[in-house]
């Protein structure tokens, strides 16, 4: 009917991202009583300068192998601007940016290739703006629109080698309007009215050659 597992599944990855990139960035929080120069050294697992004993501008965190795990930005020992994390083997993971300690701004997360596999725009921590996620061939599979968290606008799906999956609305987090999704071959699969004033659904199903199987009424929500 709806796309019951598309956008969970979109929403557990957004969720393990940020996980991440919270893991990640605690990398940097350096013991303060061992910090007696203001550089530390190559051989501590973090460098970078502080400024009345507080974190600023570039600091950069070492895998045991030596490679760089993340490289983060501080402003008087607030998390600022532009953050990298990479792979044991140098590739990158993630990237994002912070504004006043919170992520703010473009997230994007890249594959062993370092090919993008899904951006989302963040506002002070919350999702607001467009999630965007790739095929490995680089194609567009899913593209929502966030507001403060909630999916709010078009909500749109496609296979691997962009033929449509499905189409939807939402207002604030509540699906509307029309909701569309199609078979690989092309042929609709379900199409539905919600109305959310009337408290009404109609649906339509269809098999895989066009032809309409049932039809349904159900009260929103039921």
């Amino acid at each position: 009917m709806k796309n019951q597992i598309t956008v969970p599944l979109i929403k557990a990855v957004l969720g393990s991202l940020i996980i991440i990139v919270l893991i990640r960035c605690q990398s940097h929080r350096a013991n303060n009583n061992d910090i007696t120069n203001t550089k530390l050294s190559a051989s501590k697992p973090c460098e970078g300068e502080l400024e009345n004993g507080k974190k600023t501008g570039s600091w950069t965190c070492f895998f045991a192998n030596g490679k760089v795990s993340t490289i983060t930005h501080f402003k008087q020992g607030i998390k600022q601007g532009e953050f990298i994390a990479y792979r044991e083997d140098g590739t990158k993971d993630v990237q994002n940016y912070w504004l006043d300690g919170m992520m703010h701004g473009l997230l994007s997360s890249f594959d062993e290739k370092e090919k993008l596999i899904l951006t989302t725009e963040l506002k002070m921590g919350k999702h607001h703006g467009y999630t965007r996620e790739y095929s490995t061939n680089g194609i567009l599979v899913y593209e929502c629109n966030y507001n403060e968290n909630f999916r709010h606008g078009p909500c749109r799906g496609w296979y691997e080698f962009g033929q449509p999956k499905f189409n939807s609305q939402y207002n604030k987090g509540t699906l509307e309007g029309e909701y569309w999704d199609w078979y690989l071959n092309g042929q609709v699969r379900s199409k539905g009215i919600i109305d959310v004033t009337s408290k009404k659904e109609t649906w339509e199903y269809y098999n895989e050659q066009g032809t309409r199987i049932t039809k349904k009424h159900p009260l929103l929500g039921s």
